[in-house]
């Protein structure tokens, strides 16, 4: 159940509707106040609230403007400016009286639980209890806003002298807030228990919970050892190592001191039979293993089947599909976090959401959807807009994502340089990584090797100081080779592309695609241009194969330079115009376009020493401004041999219009 939106109007006009609704018979003014009560409620509701036949007093309202009968025979204001009204009209206690009738005739008890709290303006005990239950079922019906309207109004109810009673709504009042992703509300809630002096067993969860929402690293380990040394239940001590074990070892990238809190976590959740923290436990163990390159998916499967009980962003299936994403097996795991995100979608689960879209964006770039990885930037951009998320870091990462596939460039670099600054500040290690990798990318990009070295290096030496043993986790790897390939830097090259030999050992299907790319580049920083186009053109099919669209034409592209770098233009040309056309197909237009730049290196001084004599002579008629069928008959052909001559042309040349191919033709004809 949504809260009900609040309609302000200026007073002049609040009072010329009382005016007007006070002149209507006092039976209509007594249905009106009652389909203020109920909502939108049936003419059998309304008859049952006022204990008499409604039919004659509704017609005459609808005559009057004032309410409209829908169709499926529930009434409703005509404009919500009159129900808005009629609340300044009526008394507190007339109000009061007709929500406790309504309290007993509806069934539903999250609807009962609205109707009994907007009749209560005392503190109540009975009241307050029926309303947690109340919040607790509309949190299970998948409607957390609903319930966090429902909780505040029991924390409102509660007696002063009941302070546990008090601590312990608060402490639900921030739990609704936080699955309906309004953190700053959740903040507020559990920081009134944190400060309380009089907190007692409700210190140390209200604790817990204000940490999971603090951002800066520092801060929130502090306030998770405070909560340790504040409990003796298994159950919170195990909740307090699940938060470690993410905080250390995945935000912090800490990942022995992460994977021994999960291992902490596990062991205590089972002691305290806790599901919910079991099976977090399970999937942040799992979670951190494979980053860690020792994956073991028979934790997941362990976890799987009390997948229901941990909210979306935390369930094995999504770990799975992160897995899944890294190893490059990219359809399976769109499948997985795709159906966990529209799960989220169906709970109303705010909380998770941005953190998928994040995967979810990383997905569709490594997929090359260019389409997809814009759409889900504007979607969480709407998202968080009021969402205190983690100081915005990731939202950075997302939005130089898409800058970097859409443009411009320099909003991409702007994003990234911004979102390394922060999350360097707030400890947030794996967010700079990735940041520093869209960096790098956007640096490589510009063709700026030197700036996208500096990004990339110090991810590269966290990654090896950490042990990172899964290169798909954050692919800084593959982007260090290619820039200390350009730099000439081909000993550093090879020994940064021996960081994958174990992976790929494995039978890792991504990174025996990726460790293929980055020995061509390193071959052709050692000026072995034949055998590193060679590679690089065997890395290009390995990508195709595993729907790695970006990384294919990322290798297409660099198999042209190093066939450019051999001799061979006529091939270079090919292979880059090829990779102009897949960066286009993809969407990821700032690359096709810094791309297409490289062709007219690659073709030589003029486009023609690409093309038969009959594709130019086809291509400069073109040019001249002929239409398909008066070059057919100039030249004594049919009209699709010119289309099929044209064809080819675009094709040689990487163009995809006659506009494109006319500039193309007079600039390869002033450098002539």
């Amino acid at each position: 159940m949504a809260s009900r939106p609040t309609y302000r109007c200026p007073e002049s006009l609040v009072a010329l509707l009382e005016q007007s609704l006070r002149q209507l018979p006092g039976a209509t003014q007594e249905l009106l106040a009652a389909v203020a009560t109920l909502g939108r409620p049936t003419v059998r509701q309304l008859t049952a609230l006022l204990g008499r036949e409604v039919g004659a007093d509704i017609q005459a309202s609808v005559a009057r403007g004032v309410l409209n009968v829908e169709s499926v025979g529930t009434v409703r204001f005509a404009h919500p400016l009159h129900a808005s009204a009629l609340q300044h009209l009526l008394p507190w206690e007339r109000r009061s009286r007709l929500h406790l009738q309504a309290a007993d005739l509806v069934s539903d008890p999250v609807e009962r639980g609205r109707h009994l709290a907007l009749a209560t303006a005392d503190p109540d005990a009975d009241v307050a209890a029926a309303l947690d239950a109340a919040a607790a079922d509309a949190a299970t019906r998948g409607a957390p806003d609903a319930a966090a309207e429902l909780a505040e109004h029991a924390r409102r109810l509660t007696p002063k002298q009941d302070r546990p009673a008090r601590h312990a709504r608060s402490l639900a009042v921030g739990a609704y807030f936080d699955a309906c992703g309004r953190f700053r509300a959740a903040i507020e809630a559990f920081d009134e228990v944190v400060s309380a002096p009089d907190a007692g067993a409700h210190r140390a969860p209200a604790l817990l919970a204000r940490a999971a929402l603090e951002d800066n690293m520092a801060r929130r380990s502090s306030l998770v050892h405070e909560a340790l040394a504040a409990t003796s239940s298994e159950s919170l001590k195990a909740r307090a190592h699940n938060l470690l074990a993410w905080s250390e070892g995945f935000l912090q990238l800490s990942l022995e001191a992460g994977i021994e809190h999960a291992r902490r976590a596990v062991e205590m959740a089972e002691r305290a039979d806790d599901l919910e923290q079991q099976v977090i436990a399970l999937g942040r163990l799992a979670h951190l293993l494979a980053i860690r390159g020792r994956p073991d998916r028979r934790l997941l499967e362990q976890a799987l089947p009390g997948s229901r009980a941990v909210t979306v962003d935390d369930r094995p299936e999504v770990m799975l599909g992160l897995q899944l994403m890294w190893r490059g097996e990219l359809e399976r795991a769109r499948n997985l976090l795709e159906a966990q995100y529209t799960e989220a979608i169906r709970l109303n689960d705010d909380s998770a959401r941005p953190f998928l879209l994040v995967q979810l964006t990383d997905l569709a770039a490594r997929r090359g959807a260019g389409d997809e990885v814009v759409r889900y930037a504007a979607e969480r951009r709407l998202l968080v807009a009021s969402q205190a998320e983690f100081g915005g870091v990731l939202s950075n990462y997302v939005e130089a994502v898409a800058a970097s596939f859409a443009g411009p460039p320099k909003a991409a670099r702007d994003w990234a340089e911004a979102g390394v600054a922060e999350a360097r500040a707030r400890g947030l290690v794996t967010a700079e990584l990735r940041l520093r990798h869209v960096l790098g990318l956007t640096h490589l990009l510009s063709g700026d090797h030197r700036s996208a070295w500096a990004a990339l290096e110090p991810a590269l030496t966290v990654v090896g100081e950490q042990h990172v043993g899964e290169p798909g986790f954050i692919p800084v790897i593959s982007e260090s080779v290619a820039a200390l390939a350009v730099l000439g830097e081909a000993r550093r090259a090879q020994q940064v592309t021996a960081m994958l030999e174990d992976a790929a050992a494995s039978g890792h299907p991504w990174a025996t695609a990726t460790r293929t790319r980055c020995n061509g580049l390193a071959l052709l920083a050692a000026g072995e241009a034949e055998a590193s186009a060679t590679e690089l053109l065997t890395a290009r099919d390995a990508f195709d194969n595993l729907g790695c669209k970006f990384d294919a034409a990322r290798a297409t592209y660099e198999a042209g330079a190093a066939l450019r770098r051999a001799g061979r233009r006529g091939a270079a040309h090919e292979s880059i115009s090829e990779a102009v056309q897949r960066f286009t197909a993809m969407g990821a237009f700032v690359w096709a376009e810094t791309t297409a730049k490289e062709l007219g290196r690659a073709a030589g001084r003029r486009a023609g020493n690409l093309l038969t004599a009959g594709e130019e002579r086809v291509a400069r008629l073109v040019a001249a401004g002929r239409s398909n069928r008066e070059i057919a008959a100039e030249l004594y052909v049919s009209v699709a041999t010119v289309e099929a001559n044209l064809t080819r042309v675009y094709r040689k040349l990487g163009v995809t219009s006659r506009s494109q191919l006319t500039r193309r033709l007079t600039a390869a004809s002033n450098t002539d």
